[in-house]
């Protein structure tokens, strides 16, 4: 039987903890008696201010982890039943920032709007309300009750709980049938990422449900205005934009004019900072007008990043192939991740040549550390750790740096190994490459 199944049939506190894989009485207790279920904190918005997290403790955090697997296991189940286009990009299976933005990709104009106040708009009333009367769900009162008591907070839907982005997208696709509608009806096209909307058309003009021209400014459409209103949410005004494609025109912060890319002054200081690591060891960022370092971490996650979104527009171009060669930013990336695991690691790499050896070597060192205690190491706070780096061979490392199973491809390293480690201005000086041949299997193959 389907979680939804489950669900419709449930009808009190008892049914849903079983649904969720706990107790009753701790279920009670964290939804009815507990005061200390989150914890909130500030981040920092990339265009100013601050955005309140209410991050959940630990035992509702898995009650809402359940609840979200499950929901959405629903929605998969609703939508397959239905096989419609979904308009939804942000935390929906198989879409992403890119499936989002390659959507408005070569239009003539691109309308960016901004929902105010997402999830807080999102209430206990609306929540349970949802469960109660959508016709894929229709749940008994009291089962809808304790959904809503489970994953909201302070009478809304608060940002840091796992079950808060599954709960939002359905709410939210009343609003994205009607304005997917809308947009069909005038030519256009409509997608949503959480809460921002994007609607782009071909015309030399928005019609004038999408939008007006009063005094040569831009002016949001009274058809656009009244279905969000009718919806439950609101409009940021300030968020507002409107880009026509003689300008640079962006989608959820990727460049979609002619193709889908990451905006050029992204890369420029993603590449800098790649730069001043291979001359320096270290690389920085201004917060704030502050100059602060910024980790290996950090900047592999930046370049990461542009390498998967040229990669899928190259792949949507090439019919799922990649390109050939390496251009100079795959050059710079390749450098950077032969940096990172060669030049810049304190602990031995140790690089195998089978498949699964990572596997037995692991587990024997593990039970060598209590002969030789030297393999152990502190890493972050006290956590203890083998002070051993099994690099883990991917298509991404076999791809920019041509590391992959078998001996042929270790000998291929070895080979350029000197070459490459010269390309950076201050490696790590204890490093030196050791060559060993370890053998983890007997003559009929079987390992020990």
């Amino acid at each position: 039987m389907s979680f939804l199944a489950k669900l419709k049939e449930s009808q009190n506190i008892s049914d849903i903890a079983n649904l969720l894989g706990c107790s009753p009485k701790s279920l009670a207790y964290t939804i009815y008696k507990s005061q200390n279920n989150y914890i909130t904190f500030k981040i920092r918005k990339k265009n100013g201010g601050h955005r309140d997290i209410k991050a959940p403790a630990k035992k509702l955090k898995e009650l809402q982890r359940r609840l979200a697997k499950g929901l959405q296991e629903c929605i998969e189940e609703i939508n397959g039943k239905k096989n419609k286009r979904i308009s939804s990009h942000g935390y929906t299976k198989g879409k992403s920032i890119f499936t989002n933005a390659y959507e408005h990709k070569n239009k003539n104009l691109v309308l960016n709007l901004d929902l105010e106040n997402f999830f807080d708009s999102i209430n206990f009333g609306r929540v349970r309300g949802y469960f109660i009367h959508n016709k894929n769900f229709m749940l008994p009162e009291k089962t809808a009750t304790i959904i809503a008591q489970i994953a909201c907070h302070e009478n809304s839907l608060p940002q840091g709980s796992p079950c808060s982005p599954v709960i939002s997208n359905m709410i939210a696709q009343i609003l994205d049938v009607k304005l997917s509608a809308l947009a069909k009806k005038n030519k256009c096209f409509y997608t949503r990422y959480v809460d921002d909307l994007t609607i782009s058309t071909n015309r030399n003009i928005f019609p004038n449900d999408i939008m007006e021209l009063h005094d040569h400014k831009p002016i949001i459409g009274k058809s656009l205005i009244n279905e969000i209103k009718r919806s439950g949410f609101t409009i940021n005004d300030n968020k507002t934009r409107v880009q026509c494609k003689d300008s640079r025109q962006d989608v959820t912060g990727l460049i979609v004019n002619k193709k889908v890319n990451v905006k050029s002054e992204f890369k420029h200081l993603a590449r800098a900072m790649a730069n001043n690591f291979f001359k320096n060891n270290q690389a920085f960022i201004s917060l704030n007008g502050e100059k602060t370092p910024i980790s290996l971490e950090k900047l592999n996650g930046m370049l990461s990043f542009i390498y998967q979104i040229r990669n899928r527009m190259d792949m949507q171009n090439a019919n799922g192939q990649p390109r050939k060669t390496h251009d100079s930013f795959e050059k710079t990336y390749s450098d950077f991740l032969f940096y990172k695991n060669f030049a810049a690691n304190n602990r031995t790499v140790v690089i195998c040549e089978g498949e699964t050896d990572n596997i037995y070597l692991n587990y024997a060192f593990k039970n060598l550390v209590s002969y030789y205690p030297e393999l152990q190491n502190y890493g972050k706070g006290i956590k203890k750790r083998i002070d051993i780096h099994l690099f883990k061979q991917t298509k991404l490392l076999y791809r920019l740096l041509n590391i992959t199973d078998g001996a042929g491809n270790n000998i291929k390293l070895l080979n350029t190994y000197q070459k490459r480690m010269s390309r950076f201005s201050s490696p790590r000086e204890s490093f030196q490459l050791y060559c060993y041949l370890i053998t983890t299997a007997d003559q009929l193959g079987s390992k020990e």
